[in-house]
């Protein structure tokens, strides 16, 4: 029964590093590519939350009119903008899959931590 436990854990562990690789190699390029467009979008961006709220409201009417009136081009929209993040899915999975590898839970880690630390201290 161990012997099983340990082949299904060493899979888990193999097949976690597969995906969470080729996540990475896939999103890492698209990602550097975006960067400086980022960098000079951020610099103009205010943090004045009052002047973001009345845009937030614009965004969310012109949404609502888009899925009012012409829904297949809202859930086109939506369906391009799921499909652009696959490569983020597959590094969750294969860190779902990796989780035990490095620990557990991550409320399993902070217990260890915690019970560590009062051994410790005794």
């Amino acid at each position: 029964m161990a012997t099983q436990q340990a082949k299904s854990e060493k899979l888990r562990t193999g097949l976690g590093i597969v995906i969470l690789a080729l996540g990475v190699l896939v999103f890492l390029p698209k990602f550097t590519a975006v960067v400086p467009h980022l960098e000079e979008n951020v610099q103009e961006i205010s943090l004045d939350v009052y002047n973001a709220l009345p845009t937030i409201g614009l965004g969310a009417l012109h949404m609502g009119q888009a899925l009012a009136f012409d829904p297949g081009s809202f859930f086109a929209g939506v369906l391009h903008i799921l499909v652009s993040f696959w490569p983020l899915l597959l590094v969750a999975a294969g860190t779902v899959l990796l989780r035990n590898t490095f620990g557990g839970s991550p409320q399993a880690v902070a217990a260890r931590v915690v019970f560590e630390d009062e051994e410790g201290r005794s």
